[in-house]
């Protein structure tokens, strides 16, 4: 199959904060499941729906600091896991500092060819 994403998904571990724009004072946490320079994957035990506008920190050990920005949901889709509901969502880049990104995935490079 003919792979169409402009950028490769990275694998990532790490913690994301998701504040929905329509609902700042509701959180989420969830896991990050991989990042690219378009915008990031995560699991979490609560739902968005698609088009919703987000803020989002991205905690990542080979961070320096914190990744701050905003996005969109592009898609959520629910599976069970271990009798609970988790949710996959993938979340665009709407504003984030690309430089900080492209570090973050570099470092992510650099560790899976050590």
């Amino acid at each position: 199959m003919f792979e169409q994403r402009k950028y490769i998904r990275f694998n990532a571990e790490g913690r994301v904060t998701i504040y929905p724009k329509d609902n700042p004072s509701f959180s989420i946490r969830a896991a990050l499941a991989d990042i690219s320079m378009l915008g990031f994957g995560v699991y979490s035990q609560d739902k968005l729906e698609p088009g919703t506008e987000v803020r989002f920190v991205i905690i990542n050990k080979f961070s320096e600091k914190p990744i701050v920005g905003e996005g969109k949901i592009r898609y959520s889709k629910g599976f069970k896991k271990a009798d609970a509901e988790v949710f996959r969502i993938g979340i665009e880049f709407t504003a984030v500092d690309n430089e900080t990104v492209e570090r973050l995935i570099k470092r992510i490079q650099q560790e899976a060819w050590a």
